[in-house]
C-alpha cells in the first residue's frame, strides 16, 4: 500500500499542467508543488496505515468479530483511512479526467461550468465521506467521553467543510457567508485537534490499557493534522 502511494505522488513535487505565461506564478507553483509533494511523500507510509486499517475494519465487520475497531485510536484509523482512500481516488479521477479537460481551448462556457460542477463534487464527496463515517463512529463508539467528544467534534468540522464545497460548486464561493463557513470549519478543526493533543496526553500520563493500535491512530492523526498545516502555510506563505 505505501509503494502505491509512493508511486503516486512521485509527480506531485511537479506542477500538475503547462506553465503559463507569468514567470513569478510558475515559480511560486513550483515552490509550492515542491513542498506539499515533499509533504505527501513523507505524510504517504501513514495514509497506507490508515487505509489498512479501514480494510481490516471492514473484514471484522464482515466476520462479525468485535475485536476491531473497538478503542478510539481503532476508529481514528478507520475515519482517516476512509477519508483517505476516497481522496487518493478521486485524486486520481482529477488528474486522469479532469484536469486534461481544462487544457480543452475550444471549450464552451457551458461544458467548462459543467467541468467546475465536477470538480466541485468531487471536492464535495471526500467529506462527506469523513463525514458519515464519523457519523457512524459517534454512534457506534462507547468509549470514555474525551473521546466521544474529539469524534462529535471532529464530524462538526467534516459538515461544515463539505457544506462549503457545496457553496463553491454553486458558485457561491465569493461570497462573505462562504469565507466565514470555511473559518468556523478551520476552527473547529483547530479545536478538534487540540482536544485530540490533550486527550492523547492523558492516556499517556495515565497509562491507560489500550494496545499499539489505539497509539498507532493518534500519531497517523498527528501527522494528518500537521500535514495540513504545512500546506496551508505554504500556501499562503508562497501565494500571498
Amino acid at each position: 500500500m505505501t509503494a502505491v502511494l509512493l508511486a503516486i505522488h512521485r509527480s506531485d513535487i511537479y506542477m500538475p499542467g503547462p506553465p503559463t505565461r507569468d514567470a513569478q506564478w510558475n515559480a511560486r507553483s513550483e515552490r509550492y508543488c515542491r513542498i506539499t509533494g515533499t509533504a505527501n511523500l513523507i505524510a504517504a507510509p501513514f495514509q497506507a496505515i490508515a487505509i489498512c486499517g479501514l480494510l481490516v475494519g471492514i473484514q471484522r465487520l464482515l466476520i462479525r468479530n468485535r475485536d476491531f475497531p473497538c478503542q478510539a485510536g481503532h476508529w481514528i484509523l478507520v475515519c482517516l483511512g476512509a477519508y483517505f482512500a476516497a481522496y487518493e481516488s478521486l485524486r486520481m479521477v482529477w488528474f486522469r479526467v479532469v484536469l486534461p479537460l481544462y487544457a480543452d481551448a475550444s471549450m464552451s462556457d457551458a461544458a467548462f461550468n459543467r467541468l467546475m460542477l465536477i470538480d466541485a463534487c468531487l471536492e464535495t464527496t471526500r467529506f462527506v465521506v469523513a463525514a458519515i463515517t464519523l457519523t457512524i463512529t459517534c454512534v457506534r463508539f462507547h468509549g470514555l467521553l474525551r473521546w466521544r467528544l474529539v469524534f462529535i467534534v471532529a464530524t462538526g468540522a467534516a459538515i461544515q467543510f463539505a457544506v462549503i464545497e457545496v457553496r463553491e460548486g454553486m458558485g457561491l464561493q465569493f461570497f462573505s457567508l462562504t469565507e466565514w463557513l470555511e473559518l468556523m470549519a478551520r476552527g473547529t478543526l483547530a479545536v478538534a485537534a487540540a482536544i485530540l493533543a490533550l486527550v492523547s496526553l492523558i492516556d499517556l500520563v495515565s497509562r491507560s490499557r489500550h494496545d499499539l493500535l489505539h497509539y498507532l491512530g493518534i500519531l497517523v492523526a498527528a501527522v494528518f493534522v500537521m500535514h495540513g498545516f504545512a500546506e496551508s502555510v505554504a500556501l499562503r506563505l508562497i501565494f500571498q
